[in-house]
């Protein structure tokens, strides 16, 4: 009897070996000097998707969130996309997904989360709402920092609202992280400086409890599909962020 293997959604990481190499071999900093933030502070978080801040930062979230900073975060786009380019659709994607932000955030200790209704998978067809909405937010929060993923990102969408960010902000204002880079780019091909954050013990407990919250990224979201997120990504322990 053949034996039915789920459907892979997303596809599995090809340099994690090669990164925790990498890493080993660069001292780590600290939260609040990957992101120059004190008490009483404001830093926003500017993401494509729901997840990608406890993925990318979740525990120098909740470190800087302890520290009394205030920290926001905004999801340009619901996250509804997640199974398009495998043709499938789950009605209730984006409500759920803007569910489980709300519960990664509390976890994380954020002061405030936001999803927009930004098209997932396809802002770079429309960067001037991008742009625009980066604008908006920033206006709105008027923060001392702005945190979003790395610029070289291999998800369009990472890309675009990083580029838009950097647009917006003044220079030297904006900290990147690595998310999907981490998994599919060679770290050879990465010139940049790239630093672990070394975060603490109750800090890396609250982007497990985050990211346990994303039940609709770890579990299968239909019967013959494997979970969006694969094990070792959920395994990765790993935040690093751009040292300019």
């Amino acid at each position: 009897m053949a034996v039915s293997h789920p459907v892979r959604v997303t596809p599995s990481p090809l340099h994690g070996t090669a990164w925790s190499l990498r890493l080993l071999d660069t001292p780590p900093v600290l939260p609040d000097d990957a992101v120059d933030l004190h008490s009483g502070q404001t830093l926003l978080v500017v993401v494509a998707h729901p997840d990608d801040e406890t993925l990318a930062m979740g525990a120098t979230i909740a470190d800087l969130a302890a520290s009394g900073v205030r920290v926001h975060v905004v999801s340009l786009t619901s996250g509804e996309a997640a199974l398009d380019h495998v043709g499938e659709h789950v009605p209730d994607l984006a409500a759920r997904r803007r569910d489980e932000l709300d519960r990664a955030g509390a976890a994380l200790g954020i002061t405030g989360c936001k999803t927009l209704d930004l098209p997932d998978g396809h802002l770079a067809d429309d960067p001037d709402a991008v742009l625009e909405a980066v604008r908006t937010e920033v206006a709105r929060h008027r923060p001392d920092r702005v945190a979003t993923l790395w610029r070289q990102d291999p998800h369009p969408d990472h890309r675009e609202v990083s580029e838009a960010v950097h647009a917006v902000c003044a220079d030297g204002t904006v900290d990147e992280f690595l998310l999907w880079s981490l998994h599919w780019t060679d770290p050879a091909a990465v010139p940049e400086r790239i630093a672990p954050v070394a975060t603490g013990a109750a800090a890396r407990t609250a982007r497990h409890a985050a990211l346990k919250e994303y039940r609709s990224q770890t579990q299968p979201l239909l019967p013959r599909l494997a979970p969006v997120l694969p094990p070792a990504v959920v395994a990765w322990s790993h935040e690093c962020v751009v040292i300019p």
